[in-house]
């Protein structure tokens, strides 16, 4: 997630300084992930720190299951198929690469056409898989297959937790 040169990220070489911005960045989000105590103000956290922050063009939520109550014209409990929830399952780690052949390229709406690579964030809770975060890319090697998720996963781990904490599905 950090902003590399093309080389530096096929080297995964990044500076000591680029690492203490992304440890910032992450710390910023981790507490306005926190503070937002209704699941909007989640949704809409994660929006904005990863575009505002991470520079990331295009950010969907999905979730499997709809919670009672007037969130069900959200798009983020959007209908998924069956066959994404069983990958996102699979994930062991996040998936980054290209958006062919994967439903999630239609989640960015009109940018969709646009978008050449993305990263794919399984959402847990409860020892099961609840969702899906996507994050599109204009740029192909943006999310490339091969390259380092431990932030991707730290990003999975928090808003798992206050997706959960806000749906009261922890």
């Amino acid at each position: 997630m950090p902003d590399c040169s093309l080389e530096s990220r096929h080297l995964g070489l990044i500076t000591a300084a680029e690492v203490d911005n992304l440890k910032e960045k992450m710390q910023r989000l981790a507490v306005a992930l926190i503070t937002a105590y209704k699941f909007q103000a989640v949704i809409h956290t994660l929006g904005y720190h990863l575009k505002e922050d991470f520079a990331v063009p295009q950010v969907a939520v999905r979730l499997w299951s709809l919670p009672a109550g007037e969130l069900e014209e959200l798009p983020e409990f959007a209908a998924v198929s069956q066959e994404l929830q069983v990958f996102a399952e699979t994930l062991t780690r996040p998936f980054c690469g290209s958006t062919s052949g994967f439903e999630t390229s239609t989640w960015f709406g009109e940018a969709s056409t646009n978008i050449r690579s993305q990263a794919l964030i399984a959402l847990r809770a409860g020892g099961g898989t609840i969702g899906m975060i996507a994050l599109g890319a204009y740029d192909v090697e943006r999310f490339y297959a091969g390259m380092g998720t431990l932030y991707l996963e730290r990003l999975g781990d928090m808003a798992s937790a206050a997706i959960a904490r806000t749906l009261g599905t922890a």
